[in-house]
Parts: structure tokens; sequence; C-alpha cells
């Protein structure tokens, strides 16, 4: 049993041992759809790794014969999904650490769920400089019933490219609050990106107060069963009046319409957005962790 680099005749099982388990790997899933349309990636940008516990059940299409995975991109993000007792084991998380350091790919960021996470930086050369941890918490269905009264004075809507400009100082903001973990400086250019890539690519919906946005959420990563939601953001003299919360809807009754269901990671110390995400349904799946390399 060893880790073998995927091709695309590969792509139809990988999919499959991914759905079931895709609300805490949507991310992963992402990376190998183009506008929901399965597509193998350029093994010059992303490689895929698979762990078989069979030499042919994997390519079948039902993922059976699959024991783990691990994608790396050349941008330095690796995502584990370890979930199975002979991925765990220490000779093949060895064997794969060797090949995550092989060619031009260097491993900076490591996310997914913790215990993947911490099983793979057990056998890494050095342990990580940050490592940030999350809850895992997804929502099947329609949110809860709404407790009160939809706000009067503030207009909800999807977000277009159009509003990218007037997005961009809740962009940074965010990034400041919620993404930044090293003390550097927001980088206008990723915030440039971020959001531009937000409102091109995913669903995004603001609120506004007066025609000002004060608060937005967005999908950031869409798979085959769940879309993951993030970059959720409420201006701080707007919070506590439940405008995040009504916001939430409006995105989750689009992400329904289209057939799918919720998920998202929130930082464990932050009970605040925890006990609006429960009081929407949303239920604690895991733990989920992002690992900083960078040196």
């Amino acid at each position: 049993m060893s880790w073998t680099l995927a091709g695309p005749g590969d792509l139809s099982g990988i999919l499959e041992f991914l759905k079931r388990r895709e609300h805490s790997c949507v991310a992963f899933t992402a990376h190998l759809l183009d506008n929901g349309v399965p597509v193998f990636p350029s093994k010059l940008k992303k490689r895929v790794f698979y762990l078989s516990t069979d030499s042919r059940a994997h390519r079948f299409g039902d993922g059976s014969g699959i024991a783990g995975l691990v994608l790396q991109t050349a941008f330095g993000f690796v995502f584990p999904v370890l979930d199975t007792p002979e991925a765990e084991r220490e000779p093949q998380l060895r064997e794969l650490s060797r090949r995550l350091k092989k060619n031009f790919f260097r491993s900076r960021t490591v996310m997914g769920r913790r215990r993947d996470v911490e099983r793979l930086e057990a056998v890494f050369a050095h342990p990580p400089d940050t490592q940030v941890n999350y809850f895992i918490m997804s929502l099947v269905g329609a949110p809860a019933a709404r407790p009160h009264p939809a706000l009067a004075d503030i207009s909800f809507r999807r977000a277009g490219i159009r509003d990218l400009k007037s997005l961009l100082p809740l962009q940074a903001a965010y990034e400041e609050e919620e993404v930044i973990v090293d003390g550097r400086d927001v980088n206008s250019s990723v915030v440039y990106h971020n959001m531009r890539s937000a409102l091109e690519h995913h669903l995004t919906y603001i609120a506004e107060r007066e025609g000002v946005p004060i608060a937005k959420a967005s999908t950031n990563a869409r798979g085959l069963t769940y879309d993951q939601i993030g970059g959720v953001y409420t201006v701080p003299r707007e919070r506590n009046k439940g405008i995040a919360g009504e916001l939430m809807r409006c995105l989750l009754a689009d992400i329904r319409a289209q057939g799918k269901n919720a998920t998202l990671f929130v930082k464990q110390h932050n009970k605040a957005a925890r006990a609006m995400y429960e009081r929407l349904g949303f239920e604690h799946r895991n733990e989920f962790a992002i690992s900083y390399y960078h040196s």
C-alpha cells in the first residue's frame, strides 16, 4: 500500500470518496470542478495523491478502494483527507511527506479536519509557525424558522461586480480581523483579488443601510453537495442587531435553491458567531485547523 499520484482516470472515484465527507472538505472538491463540472487539474498547478486499499477499486467510480487523499497546489496549499485507519499509519504518512516535498511544490499552508492536519504535521520536519483552530458547522436543508420579524430599515440583496469598489473596505476589514495571523499589514492587491473573485465566481450577499454596505457574506468554495460559506463580516457599529443572521438567510436560501447544503468553519473562541449559526440550525460536526509555515 503506497501513495500514488492520481490522473484523470481516477477522478470519478476521488469525487465519490470526497462526496461522502464533503461537509469537511468542500475546498478540496472545488479544486476538481469547473462551474460544477468535474475537471482533473493540470499537474503543473495541482497534484492529487491517493492511498488505495485495492489497486483497481477506485477506478470503478465508487471511491470504495480509496483510503486517503491529499491535494497539493503550486501555491503551497495542502488539503489532507486521512479519515481511515490505513491513511493514519505512520509509514504511509512518512511516505506521503516525502512525496509532498518533491519537485517545485512547497507546503506552506495545511488545512482540513484538525485530526488530519495534525497527523500530517507530525511527520513534517518542523511544526507550523501558526495554527488556527475552528469548528466545522453544517446545515442540511433550510435554516431554522426566523424568531423575529425581518429588519425593516436594512436592505438585503445579492451583490455583483458593480459593487466591487464599495465592498473593498469591508473585505479589507474582514481580512485584518479574521485572516491575517502574523501581524502583517493587509495586502490591498490580495483584498481586491479576493473580493473580485467572490463577486465573479461565488454567491455574495450584502446588507445596506441607506445604500451603504454594512455587512457581507459569501460562498468561498462550491462543491458537489455542499457550498462552503466564508467572508461573513459586519461593521462593528452594526453588530448584535440581527443583521448577519438575516444576511445568512438570504445566502442560505440561494444555496438551497441550487440543491445544496451549507457548511462553514468558525473560530473556536468566536462564541457570538457560533451562537448565530446555531440559531440558524447549523450543527457542530468536527474540528478544523489551518496551519501556516512561513519559512
